[in-house]
């Protein structure tokens, strides 16, 4: 194809947005989330205080795919899924790294190798969070 103003494109709609809200505890990134288009969170920590939010609590990383699966699966009128809060989203994904290859802790098997290992974990997260986004079109918010 040739490169011209001719062959300008635009997408027809405008995909939601995917964001990260980071700031220090307490500074409202919960609340903010919480005002976006029918919020659903995956609370991994208990950022969610007194807010009357829909939510599962997340203990694993099988919750965490669990309910991604389930928002993609399943019909509903979430717009927006929120992930509170992706630095404690991190030790389960190190923790299912550490199940599957029989590890006491994600340094166990050298220096940085467990990290790499955990790469295929986050793909799999992200992968999830692309898929509803673009195939559900529901916007994704992580906090952190």
């Amino acid at each position: 194809m040739a490169i011209s103003l001719s062959t300008l494109r635009r997408r027809e709609k405008p995909k939601p947005p995917v964001m990260i809200l980071y700031g220090v505890a307490g500074c409202g990134k919960t609340t903010l989330a919480a005002g976006a288009p029918n919020s659903v969170f995956l609370a991994v920590e208990d950022g969610i205080g007194s807010l009357d939010v829909p939510h599962w609590p997340i203990a694993s990383f099988a919750d965490l795919m669990q309910a991604i699966g389930v928002l993609y699966s399943e019909d509903h009128d979430r717009r927006t899924v929120v992930i509170d809060s992706v630095d404690w989203a991190e030790p389960l994904l190190w923790a299912e790294a550490c199940r599957k290859n029989g590890w006491a802790d994600i340094e166990s098997p050298g220096y940085g190798r467990g990290y790499v290992a955990d790469l295929g974990f986050w793909r799999d997260l992200v992968d999830g969070l692309r898929a509803l986004r673009d195939e559900r079109d529901m916007a994704v918010i992580m906090i952190a």
